[in-house]
Formats: structure tokens, sequence, C-alpha cells
């Protein structure tokens, strides 16, 4: 989950071929289109969260659409928010920094493309479940503590500089909870609001937010390489759609 600083390849990794620039866009996905992914991911009888059965469309699309070998290890990671995981920690109600983890799971490509939805939304489901938890958030100060003065990484941050067989790598960070469709600031609520965070990572970077327009559909911002990017957007399965202004009523 994360990686000593100091045991990473970085010389190695130098003479590779630099990896290509990331770069953003913003998608929407309509109520619609959520619906049908989480209905997809529940298949098998368990009932998964839109997040999670966005994030095993997702993961599943990006390996699809860029022919990725059967025998590559894929990954997929969460932002998860220990706020209210950590209640006897002693971390203050109004605390206003971030308490962040980022757990990743790991599977071959030919297993992403071959199974169901579900299978996906199972692995993804149970990254959280082990990781959402106030004794995992303890070990992790433990590790820190441990290392010091060595920095740890996030190991999804850097997969590509820890081994040559590694695909391609995702971040999903959720920010469906931002009451984006309540805020005021005098002049009536807004009718796009979107994020941006060019992190200097190797791995891709989403974010799905709500709509302003309250309706259920979601404004999905993606930080990607422009050729995933567009293989994404040229897949047959994809339902992402490029953000309009008749989408957000901007007429």
């Amino acid at each position: 989950m994360y990686t000593r600083y100091s045991s990473l390849h970085l010389e190695k990794s130098k003479k590779k071929d630099p990896p290509p620039p990331l770069v953003s866009r913003i998608y929407y996905l309509t109520a619609k289109d959520v619906q049908v992914l989480q209905s997809n991911a529940n298949q098998n009888g368990k009932q998964y969260s839109k997040l999670v059965a966005f994030s095993a469309y997702l993961w599943k699309l990006l390996i699809l659409s860029q022919g990725i070998q059967n025998d590559q290890n894929c990954s997929i990671g969460l932002v998860i928010d220990g706020r209210t995981r950590l209640t006897n920690m002693g971390i203050p109600s109004n605390y206003f920094g971030n308490v962040l983890l980022l757990p990743f799971a790991e599977a071959q490509a030919s297993d992403i493309k071959s199974q169901p939805p579900s299978w996906s939304a199972k692995l993804i489901h149970n990254l959280i479940y082990r990781a959402a938890n106030e004794e995992h958030f303890q070990s992790l100060i433990d590790w820190v503590e441990m290392i010091r003065p060595d920095p740890g990484l996030a190991t999804i941050y850097c997969k590509r500089d820890i081994a040559e067989s590694n695909g391609p790598s995702i971040l999903v960070s959720s920010g469906l909870r931002f009451a984006l469709c309540k805020i005021d600031y005098g002049w009536g609520n807004p009718c796009f609001a979107s994020y941006h965070f060019p992190w200097g990572g190797e791995a891709g970077y989403v974010m799905p937010l709500p709509s302003p327009s309250g309706d259920g559909s979601w404004v999905v911002y993606m930080h990607l390489p422009m050729n995933q990017l567009e293989a994404i957007e040229s897949h047959v399965e994809c339902l992402f759609r490029r953000i309009t202004s008749n989408f957000l009523g901007m007429y």
C-alpha cells in the first residue's frame, strides 16, 4: 500500500522511456447511466455502492480500450477518508486537514477483461472493507513512525518504478458528498463545478462529483494520458460524454 522512498529504483526508472504526460478532461454520466452501472455490478445478488460500481466499470473500460496484455498486472486505488474512522485517536471534529488512505487492488488484465463487473466490484469492495477501519489507519501511523526519517509514498503513485510488468494504474477519489447544488455565493446556485488535481504520479486520477442540477447525474473529472482518454472515448462500451453547455443548461 505504501513504499519507502529509499527503496524505489529511481536510477533504473530514469533509463526507461518517460511516461506520457497526463491531461485533464471533464465528462458526465446521466442518472440512468449510474443506475445501469450499479445494476450491472449487482448481478450476483450482492449490493454494491454506486462508487464501487463506477470504479469497477472504469477499471475494466481502461483495460479493454488499451489492449493491455493479459499477463500484465493492473491496479486501482481508492482514496478513503479517515475522519469518521479515527474516533478514538483524538482528532477534533472541526479538524480542517486531510486524513486519507490510498489502498489499491491489483489483478491480471486477463481476469479484469473476462470476468463480469461484479467480479471487479467485489475486489474493490473488499479493498475498502479491509482498509476503512481505525486499526488499519493506526498501523499506517505506526509504519510512518518506524521508517522515519525516510519518507513514505503511496505505492500506486509509483507503480512503474517498482515492477516492469505493471500495466496502467488508476486512482479514484469520490467527491460525491460535496454539496455543490446547495452552494450559493449570492447570485444563485452554480450551473457547473468540477475539480483539478494534476498530481505528479504516473497513475491516472479520476473524481466523480454530483451534478449541480441535483438530478442524480455525475460530473466526472479525469486526469489521464491522452492516449488513454482517446481510447476510452472511442470504445463501444464507453458511457462517458464530454461536458456540454446543453447538459449544464447553459443555452
